[in-house]
């Protein structure tokens, strides 16, 4: 697959993330697709990541950034920064890395990394 459908494909999903929109992310996946967040769980299979992306929804969508990409013929790496308002309404920052294995042209695993930003006050560092 070229760089430029692989971009294409993961600015829309970067786009579902944005929106909360599970099914938009999901389109792009294989049925086994693999999802390892590092430090809180590997989640596989589209039905189980549909389930934890419905756990994990937060009120409003996140906010973010995507600072750098990465690009193969069948992976991408993408960088950056976002907020999330935790269900009390706080807002919350991070930083992450999302690395997308493709088979095809559907996402068969990911890799996501997710550090939290220390607040004043805050003294656990790291959050999935």
């Amino acid at each position: 697959m070229t760089d430029t459908k692989i971009k294409e494909i993961v600015d829309e999903i970067n786009g579902a993330f944005a929106r909360n929109d599970t099914e938009s992310f999901l389109k792009h996946c294989t049925e086994s697709i693999r999802w390892n967040m590092v430090g809180h769980k590997t989640t596989s299979g589209k039905e189980s990541i549909r389930a934890f992306l419905e756990e994990m929804k937060c009120p409003e969508p996140p906010v973010f950034s995507v600072d750098k990409m990465f690009l193969t013929s069948s992976s991408a790496v993408c960088c950056g920064d976002m907020t999330m308002k935790d269900p009390d309404g706080a807002e919350m920052s991070y930083s992450y890395c999302d690395i997308y294995e493709f088979t095809g042209d559907k996402v068969s695993e990911m890799l996501s990394y997710v550090i939290r930003h220390q607040d004043a006050g805050t003294t656990d560092a790291v959050a999935a």
